[in-house]
């Protein structure tokens, strides 16, 4: 896996669920969920800009009230997103304490609810004026589809959403990180040029695929752009990660993960029970080992790493590891109908 995105079980494969997802060279993290965060760090947590609730169960919202507590002092926007009734729920912990010592524009949340039709309701909860709801902005399916593209400030990512089912909506992300351009420095030494900021220059209109006209060097010589693209720049995959969690595995869930999610590198995933506890997997609502995998393979992963394992296996989890791991080694080597004979025949048996 690449390097330009970290990935953190903050409370390990059987605890609260909360994945911090870290950026190479950039200033700011983001947070799939917020069970407890007692094991993160002040400093771990105020480079969290960005939180990505999938429900409000209590192992995922527990921890929430730590990221209020420690952004207090900062004057900062804090993003938020999560199915309809977010804003709500973080308005109600945001009331229940005493505020009379604030300073004007000293807590701002930015809440994205995300809609089953795949639209989002944008509002903004500031102390200002007491966190009062009003003034929502809606923004529209992506692609007429059920997913949605999240309207989120300073960010070099991109963030995707569906609504899936738990018996309660949940959302299921995916993170994007744009194609990048790495520099052959032996390439401009042999071209006999020197470093500067057309390196730059020449990178941000690779990245906007907009290489046009001519760069100017430190000499003042002007140079085509796309033939210097061309020697010194090489393209890289920039990388995508879902998260999956609390989800039932059925035709409409499936569909959903597929039609948004398709092309992913990484699938993290809950695998709450071992496929032989199938049974009571569906009937909490759960995933199974082997339903993690399949979706994994479903969404062209070359990584499944799992996660929220149930405590009834506490004394073993990596064997929950091993058997996800197996089961996605198996099946990502199946033709593609015989991988969909494999999926409709666990549907059978649901």
């Amino acid at each position: 896996m690449s390097a330009r995105m970290t990935i953190d079980l903050v409370n390990g494969i059987g605890g609260d669920p909360a994945v911090l997802i870290g950026f190479q060279n950039h200033g700011q993290n983001l947070l799939f969920d917020a069970g407890s965060l007692e094991a993160l760090g002040v400093k771990e947590l105020l480079k969290i800009r960005t939180v990505c609730i999938s429900h409000t169960h209590v192992d995922h919202f527990i921890g929430f009230d730590r990221m209020i507590r420690v952004n207090i002092p900062h004057f900062r926007t804090l993003e938020v997103i999560g199915p309809i009734g977010i804003a709500n729920q973080i308005r109600s912990k945001l009331l229940a304490y005493t505020w009379n010592l604030l300073e004007p524009k000293q807590m701002t949340y930015r809440i994205h609810e995300v809609l089953g039709d795949g639209r989002v309701v944008t509002q903004v909860l500031s102390s200002d004026d007491q966190f009062s709801l009003g003034n929502p902005v809606t923004t529209q399916p992506l692609n007429n589809t059920k997913g949605a593209i999240l309207p989120l400030q300073q960010t070099d990512f991109i963030v995707s959403a569906t609504i899936l089912d738990h018996g309660t909506p949940v959302c299921g992300y995916s993170i994007t990180l744009p194609d990048f351009f790495t520099v052959s420095i032996n390439a401009v030494a042999t071209l006999g040029l020197a470093p500067g900021p057309w390196i730059g220059e020449l990178q941000k209109m690779a990245v906007g695929d907009n290489i046009s006209g001519f760069v100017e060097l430190p000499n003042g010589e002007m140079r085509d752009a796309k033939e210097l693209a061309k020697a010194i720049l090489t393209r890289s995959h920039g990388q995508k990660i879902t998260y999956l969690t609390d989800i039932v595995f059925s035709k409409e869930n499936l569909a959903r993960v597929v039609s948004q999610f398709s092309g992913s590198d990484t699938l993290i995933c809950e695998t709450n029970f071992r496929h032989e506890h199938r049974d009571r997997a569906a009937n909490k609502k759960h995933l199974t080992t082997k339903q993690a995998a399949m979706i994994a393979v479903s969404l062209g992963c070359v990584h499944l790493k799992i996660f929220h394992v149930s405590n009834i296996y506490a004394n073993d989890h990596q064997a929950s590891v091993d058997e996800a791991a197996d089961f996605f080694s198996t099946l990502s080597g199946l033709p593609p109908d015989h991988l969909r004979s494999e999926i409709e025949a666990e549907f059978v048996r649901l």
